[in-house]
């Protein structure tokens, strides 16, 4: 989302029923919270994030992984430039 052209992401929980959904907004992505049971719920609706700080919060994420799960996610977290995106 950073990076490229991609503006959508949706990211679901192994194990519980929720679902995060992730959508670019110029220097923000809007960020979103599903309950994914028989009747969906919403927990969080579009809250605005800097994507700075939401990249910085995923590599803070990361750093719970196992080391040899982590190095190269957080290296390429890291080192993303973050391209200018259009809103739609």
């Amino acid at each position: 989302m950073a990076e490229g052209a991609r503006k959508k992401a949706l990211i679901p929980f192994a194990g519980v029923p929720l679902e995060l959904a992730l959508l670019r907004r110029g220097a923000s992505v809007l960020v979103s919270l599903y309950h994914t049971e028989a009747a969906p719920d919403v927990l969080v609706l579009d809250r605005r994030v800097p994507l700075d700080q939401a990249i910085e919060a995923s590599c803070a994420a990361l750093g719970t992984l196992a080391p040899g799960q982590r190095h190269a996610l957080l290296a390429r977290a890291r080192e993303l430039d973050i391209v200018e995106a259009r809103d739609t």
